[in-house]
């Protein structure tokens, strides 16, 4: 699970296994390139990688239209 926390100009990511143990994280800017980036990272570490945005309908908006 990659869990993103979107605040205006930049947005960090945390991806945990399925038991909670920390795998890393990442962070980028919020243009095309950088979203992106962030899902190129979280499918790196997990192909079938589930998402929690904060923010989907504001400043994580971006990341959600990417992952669709």
């Amino acid at each position: 699970m990659a869990r993103v926390d979107t605040v205006e100009g930049r947005g960090g990511a945390a991806a945990v296994d399925g038991g909670g143990r920390w795998l890393g994280d990442h962070s980028s800017s919020p243009d095309p390139a950088g979203l992106n980036g962030r899902f190129r990272w979280a499918h790196e570490l997990d192909p079938g990688c589930r998402w929690g945005i904060e923010g989907s309908s504001s400043y994580g908006a971006g990341l959600s239209r990417v992952l669709q």
